[in-house]
């Protein structure tokens, strides 16, 4: 049944579809040229201006159309059938014919090669397309699908490539990650041994200069400082003790205290008195023979221990991570700049001590 029902669904297909609306017809009315169309298409055709026949151009000479009774009956009953299960067929006639020439309101039925264009029959008649080659729509598609899966074998095959580079670059890249992580970590790891050395350098120096001041003798001035502060208080008690006595109008008193205190304040010889700062202990300045310079480049001074630095380093670099064009000659940067450090730091930080012989 579904075959049958197919085989006159392909039949009556022309015959039961509007030209118009490209669907099976509803209340279809014929003109006088014999073509029909449902009467609700061909009255909107009139109203909007067209009085031709939308198939062959004949002017239609009157509006009062009737219905093809036949027409209508047998729409009607493949309308039922589809309703019934076995309209599939017709469902898919319509689909094949749904677009229309918008010119001519006609099936689309060929495709012109040379415009790459859908065309009608009537469109193919036209002069526009006159000499043109045509083809139905199915060889067309299925000549149009040959170069489409060409293309798209092609693109297939671009899309293979550039996936197997991206899957290369991504490999770079985390190569290149991983150098430049390491390559990092080693710059701190060395310049954090700098900074350890110069901790050391500059706490030897410290240690040389305390050397030298101690066998300079620091500490015995520093005790003749003191002998000469506290010398200098009892000095000042002295000349408190004086100075009162000297502001004493009361005789008595000043006599007694001449006679109970003298002896300790002033001392006599004969007639006259002598100067209490005889009885001071006997005091000299003792000086340093330590001095140091400041020269404008210490270079010389530490350059053993900077070419120490340098050659632990040259001995531990990664050579790998020195990869051109990527690094080049970074290694001679990064050892200039060190050693750029360490003259800036040496220079501002440190000094050199001499001990001067007598």
């Amino acid at each position: 049944m579904a075959t049958g029902g197919s085989s006159l669904t392909e039949h009556l297909s022309d015959h039961l579809l509007c030209s118009i609306c490209s669907a099976v017809f509803t209340e279809p009315v014929s003109l006088h040229c014999q073509h029909t169309f449902c009467r609700e298409c061909l009255t909107e055709s009139l109203n909007a201006g067209h009085q031709q026949c939308p198939v062959c151009r004949v002017p239609i000479r009157k509006t009062n159309f009737q219905v093809n009774r036949i027409l209508r009956d047998i729409a009607q009953e493949l309308t039922r059938c589809q309703e019934e299960g076995g309209g599939s067929e017709i469902q898919g006639v319509r689909g094949e014919v749904s677009e229309v020439c918008l010119e001519h309101n006609q099936p689309l039925k060929l495709w012109c090669k040379k415009d790459k264009q859908l065309l009608c029959l009537v469109c193919r008649d036209s002069r526009e397309h006159r000499g043109h080659r045509f083809k139905p729509l199915d060889e067309a598609r299925e000549d149009l699908q040959v170069d489409v899966g060409s293309a798209l074998k092609m693109l297939r095959g671009d899309m293979a490539k550039v996936e197997r580079l991206v899957l290369r670059q991504d490999k770079v890249v985390t190569t290149l990650r991983a150098k430049v992580d390491t390559h990092k970590r080693y710059i701190t790891q060395r310049f954090n041994e700098l900074f350890v050395l110069l901790k050391e350098m500059e706490e030897t120096e410290l240690k040389k200069v305390d050397e030298k001041s101690d066998l300079d003798g620091a500490g015995g001035m520093e005790t003749n400082l003191r002998s000469m502060r506290d010398l200098l208080e009892r000095g000042k008690t002295r000349e408190k003790t004086l100075q009162a006595a000297l502001e004493n109008k009361d005789a008595v008193e000043f006599l007694r205290w001449w006679d109970q205190e003298s002896g300790c304040t002033i001392t006599l010889r004969g007639d006259n008195l002598a100067s209490p700062s005889r009885s001071f202990p006997r005091l000299c300045l003792k000086k340093s023979r330590l001095q140091f310079r400041y020269p404008d480049s210490l270079k010389a001074c530490f350059m053993p221990s900077i070419e120490k630095i340098l050659a632990r380093s040259i001995t531990r670099l990664p050579i790998t991570l020195w990869e051109p064009p990527l690094f080049g000659n970074m290694y001679d940067k990064i050892c200039l700049f060190g050693l750029h450090c360490v003259f800036k730091i040496i220079n501002y930080t440190s000094a050199v001590c001499t001990y001067v012989s007598p």
